[in-house]
């Protein structure tokens, strides 16, 4: 009899959602997270992805955040508020009758920490300033369907931003449907060894 849970994208759309060591990913977005440390700085990137090829309804909630991405990310740049870097992503996500799955600010200072000021969200003070690193990370979590989100580590620099991350954010790129039977025997071989069915 098989054990193993099979882990649906909808658990997606819980932001930070941990799976079981015996969960097996399967169709729909999925979220991908990566905290790093250099030199003692942190650095993040998270990306959505998919392992089959994703619905029209899907597709369409991914470019949906890559555009409320680009809003943000283009306002970025010295002098301006954080709470209206905020307010751009989440405008052009209530605009398109997203607003019940925003769960969270559009990003956060990274510093010594993952999630330091400033706070880049809605009633947040703070305004950026040169060389401040921050992330960009509008994101909508949809019942039934899953998560949507990308974040990038981004220098706020004299005349607007740079993405400090430089991964695949394309729907194209990011839906991995690559079955090759080696990879498939070499992961049963991995949980068979570590005791999980």
């Amino acid at each position: 009899m098989e054990t193993m849970n099979h882990l649906q994208a909808p658990f997606s759309s819980q932001p930070h959602g941990i799976p079981k060591v015996d969960d097996r990913l399967c169709n729909g977005p999925l979220v991908a997270m990566s905290f790093i440390r250099a030199n003692g700085y942190s650095a993040e990137v998270e990306r959505t992805y998919f392992h089959q090829a994703p619905s029209k309804d899907e597709r369409e909630l991914f470019h949906h955040v890559e555009n409320a991405r680009k809003a943000a990310f283009d306002l970025v740049k010295p002098g301006i508020r954080c709470s209206d870097v905020d307010q751009a992503a989440n405008n052009y996500l209530r605009k398109e009758g997203l607003s019940e799955y925003l769960l969270h600010r559009t990003g956060h200072g990274i510093g010594m920490g993952n999630h330091e000021g400033p706070y880049v969200s809605e009633g947040s003070s703070d305004i950026l300033e040169e060389n401040m690193v921050i992330s960009i990370e509008p994101g909508i979590y949809v019942p039934d369907i899953g998560g949507f989100r990308h974040s990038d580590t981004v220098l706020v620099t004299a005349s607007g931003a740079e993405y400090l991350t430089k991964y695949f954010t394309d729907i194209d790129s990011l839906t991995v449907t690559d079955y090759k039977i080696s990879k498939r025997l070499k992961g049963k071989l991995i949980r068979s060894a570590v005791g999980i069915k």
